[in-house]
Order: C-alpha cells, then structure tokens, then sequence
C-alpha cells in the first residue's frame, strides 16, 4: 500500500507544469490565435486565445505558489514578433 501511494506521488510531482511551462505554452496559444486571426480563422483564433488566457491564469497562481511573482509576464507585455 506504501508503494502504491509513494508511486502516485512521484507521478503527480513529474506530471506538475512550472509556472514558466505555462507560460510558455500560454505564449505559444496566443501566437496561434494571432495566426489564426491573420488567416480570418476567427473561430480558431478565439479558442486559441481561450486556451492561453486559461493557461496564463493557472501558470500567474502556480507562480504565486511558487513564490515566483515577479517572473511571470502578462500577455500584453510580450512584443509581438515583426511580420515580414
């Protein structure tokens, strides 16, 4: 049972996404979003920029958890990456 239970928790701590993670992921949603919007996908776009607001609020509290708060960016704060 001890196995068992010790197992469980080595996996859930593996499994666990930094705050800088989702972040990251977060960042990457919001530039799909943008992709999407510039190819008049606005269906696309919208659940894209859902997903990366929904991961940039988990990863502002995992940040808080982590003691962290400082580090974590707000979308709005990230320049966007010059268009050719």
């Amino acid at each position: 049972m001890r196995t068992i239970g010790l197992c469980l928790l080595v996996a859930g701590a593996i499994g666990c996404a930094s705050s800088t993670e989702l972040e990251d992921k977060s960042r990457v949603h919001s530039l799909r979003a943008d992709a999407a919007a510039s190819a008049r996908d606005y269906q696309v776009a919208a659940r894209e920029q859902e997903k990366a607001r929904e991961l940039h609020a988990k990863a502002v509290n995992k940040a808080y958890k982590e003691g962290r708060t400082i580090d974590v960016t707000v979308p709005a704060d990230v320049p966007a990456t010059p268009t050719p």
